[in-house]
C-alpha cells in the first residue's frame, strides 16, 4: 500500500498521552498536547504546499492563523507568525519536511536547522533537538472531523 500526503488539513495527537492528547497552540504561542476532543477548533492544523519547494510544507492553525515556526530565544515550536516564511535561510523559516510513514503516523523536521519535531516529556511542548532523533505524531483526516463550536 503506498502512502499518501498528509491531507489539507489535520490534527494532530501524542500517542503516549492517555488524557488530553491533542496538540494545540497555547496562549504564548508555544505548541504541546493538552486538549482532549478532536473536534475542539484549537486543533485543526492546515497543511499549505511550499510554492518554493514541493518537498515542504507549512503548517497553520486554523482557529487563530498562526504558522509553525522554530522560536527565535530557543527551540521551542511556536505559531506566532501570521504569514509563511519559505527563506530556508531565515530563522523564522516556517517550512517543514513531512515523512508519512503509516496511514496516521507523521515525522516534521524543521527545514531551516535541519532538527527534528520533538515532544518534550517534561513540559509536553513541541521543540527541535539537533542531537534528538524525531518522534512520530500520529494524525487524523481534519476533513473527517465535525467541528465543535
Amino acid at each position: 500500500m503506498a502512502i499518501k500526503p498528509l491531507p489539507n488539513s489535520i490534527v494532530l495527537y501524542v500517542p503516549s498521552v492517555e488524557k488530553n492528547p491533542f496538540v494545540y497552540c497555547k496562549d504564548d504561542g508555544t505548541m504541546g498536547d493538552g486538549i482532549g476532543s478532536m473536534s475542539d477548533p484549537a486543533v485543526m492544523v492546515a497543511v499549505e504546499q511550499s510554492a518554493a519547494d514541493s518537498r515542504y510544507v507549512s503548517l497553520r492553525f486554523t482557529n487563530n492563523n498562526k504558522y509553525w515556526q522554530k522560536s527565535a530565544s530557543d527551540n521551542s515550536i511556536v505559531a506566532v507568525s501570521s504569514q509563511k516564511v519559505e527563506d530556508t535561510t531565515d530563522p523564522s523559516c516556517t517550512l517543514f519536511q513531512e515523512t508519512v510513514q503509516s496511514v496516521d503516523e507523521v515525522y516534521f523536521v524543521h527545514v531551516q536547522t535541519g532538527w527534528p519535531v520533538m515532544i518534550n516529556n517534561l513540559t509536553r511542548t513541541l521543540h527541535v533537538d539537533q542531537n534528538g532523533s524525531a518522534r512520530a505524531l500520529y494524525f487524523i483526516d481534519g476533513s473527517t472531523i465535525a467541528q465543535s463550536t
